[in-house]
């Protein structure tokens, strides 16, 4: 995990240690529809990054996030061992719980797929690792964090410029200790490289789930 800091149009680290049926919001990268084979909803166009974090949002927000008492129990299950009040240890363990049981893997080429945390939870349980990408981790993080009462943020970050358009090619998941009130990145798929990571970065556009 990292502490963030916020500087300019960056972030600085120093290192600490639209079809939706239960399980995929599916948004068309292309102006034309698409269908799922195993639903009869057919795929919205896609309209962009704000589109994608609006689908991560609600999801890690709804009765499938946050609100779910099996998401709940899962992260009471990996903070449970720790000592009482020892918040930031439990950002810690379910961001190592998370790096643990993910598979990552690439949406479909041609769609933009937000999976829901209990899905993701599901296909730990069935089978020890879930199939996921930057945004399926973000969402996920985010409801088990939130489920135990830990402020968060959505951030997407764009690698090459910072002219304004819609560049932004990766997300993560920022939650604060709620003693210190410092930021941390928690991002399975930067994983030990999130100082890499971060010094990349030239544009960011963080989200608050307040």
């Amino acid at each position: 995990m990292y502490e963030i800091q916020q500087r300019g149009n960056s972030y600085t680290n120093n290192s600490l240690g639209a079809v939706t049926d239960s399980t995929y919001l599916a948004l068309a990268q292309r102006p034309s529809r698409f269908s799922l084979a195993d639903t009869n909803q057919s795929i919205s166009d896609y309209e962009g990054t704000p589109q994608t974090v609006a689908a991560m949002i609600n999801a890690a927000k709804g009765d499938r996030g946050e609100r779910s008492l099996a998401v709940r129990r899962a992260a009471e299950g990996v903070v449970s061992g720790l000592r009482e009040k020892d918040y930031n240890g439990e950002i810690a363990a379910l961001y190592y719980w998370v790096c643990a049981h993910k598979r990552y893997t690439h949406d479909p080429t041609h769609v933009e797929l937000v999976k829901d945390p209990l899905a993701s939870l599901e296909e730990i349980q069935r089978f020890g690792k879930a199939t996921l990408d930057c945004d399926d981790l973000s969402t996920l993080l985010a409801a088990l964090l939130m489920s135990i009462g830990v402020r968060v943020q959505i951030v997407t970050v764009d690698f090459k410029s910072c002219t304004g358009q819609d560049n932004f090619s990766h997300v993560f998941t920022v939650a604060q200790d709620p003693k210190s009130k410092t930021w941390l990145v928690v991002d399975p798929v930067a994983g030990p490289r999130t100082a890499e990571m971060l010094r990349r970065v030239k544009c960011y556009r963080a989200y608050s789930l307040d």
